[in-house]
């Protein structure tokens, strides 16, 4: 089973270069296929960047998508993702799903008005950049404001923009872990999972990085048109500019309706959430505190130790 695993995935390689993933590959041949049927029918195309949780309508933080941003926000705010490969200084483009749905009606809207005009638009938010170090910061505020029940451990959420050190991190932030993890599920007589979890974050964080490690360069030229077509009162009920997003209110919606709409954590939960939080910190600070005693006497012993007896010794002959 596992063969015929690794035998899909080498030729799935082989098949979708040069893209990097087969979600890139699909909406290439979905365009492919639209293209063909171009000058039959009126047709648009609206390239979203990372579509994430609403912005304001329905409401705000809506969302019922794991993939993508969301998984790394709800993988971080639960504990498992303690360490993630990313370019902090590259810009993360972003755009709420209630964006991308008005967007899309009233790119439709300017495709029937202008049929003749290659209806290629990019929907993001390139006039509104904000990058991945702010998201990170913003939403690291909420750790202990709304913790997740539901979670592994406290948010630990590092990131490095080497992928050689975020290898090496990753066995002492998520393998070392998840095997104490299922030691201690073992020892309780419950079926080990957490190393297979780590298994499935890792894949996930695989096919992310190509998106997290290069910058890219949206051009929003078309979309501008749309919007110079659209009155004012357009834009008051089909909102899509992205100039107009909040982003540090949408980034504490995003990790509000994450833990309400996907998570399904009510908020009558939120003081046991907290007290299992405290718990967690306490138990992260008394491990750390452990972790860097034993560290630093095995320094002690190997070095120090060995030196001062060589000091000594010349001092004493």
């Amino acid at each position: 089973m596992e063969q015929d695993e690794e035998s899909f995935e080498v030729l799935s390689r082989k098949i979708i270069e040069p893209w990097p993933n087969t979600y890139a590959f699909t909406k290439a041949l979905a365009e492919d296929l639209v293209r063909q049927f171009a000058d039959k029918v009126p047709v648009a195309v609206i390239r979203p960047s990372i579509v994430t949780t609403t912005s304001s309508d329905p409401i705000p933080g809506w969302t019922d998508n794991l993939y993508g941003f969301n998984g790394v926000v709800i993988g971080a705010a639960t504990g498992a993702l303690r360490i993630f490969h990313i370019n902090n200084d590259f810009r993360a483009d972003i755009i709420p799903a209630d964006i991308v749905m008005n967007a899309t009606l009233a790119i439709g809207w300017y495709a029937k008005n202008h049929p003749d005009e290659t209806n290629i638009i990019n929907c993001t938010a390139a006039d509104n950049p904000v990058t991945w170090g702010m998201v990170r910061t913003e939403q690291m505020k909420w750790k202990g404001k709304i913790p997740f029940l539901k979670s592994l451990w406290i948010p630990t959420y590092n990131t490095t923009r080497y992928y050689v050190l975020s290898e090496i991190l990753k066995i002492f932030y998520h393998l070392i872990p998840a095997v104490l993890f299922d030691l201690g599920l073992r020892f309780n007589s419950q079926k080990p999972q957490i190393v297979k979890l780590y298994r499935k974050v890792h894949k996930f964080s695989e096919v992310l990085c190509f998106f997290t490690n290069n910058e890219w360069d949206f051009r929003n030229e078309q979309f501008h048109k749309v919007l110079a077509q659209m009155s004012e009162e357009d834009q008051r009920y089909f909102p899509c500019d992205a100039k107009r997003i909040d982003w540090k209110d949408f980034l504490a919606h995003n990790v509000i309706g994450l833990r309400m709409y996907l998570m399904k954590e009510k908020w009558d939960n939120l003081e046991q959430a907290r007290a299992r939080y405290r718990k967690q910190w306490m138990a992260h600070m008394v491990f750390l505190a452990i972790f860097y005693a034993v560290m630093g006497y095995m320094m002690y012993k190997l070095f120090l130790e060995a030196g001062l007896k060589e000091i000594l010794g010349s001092w004493f002959v």
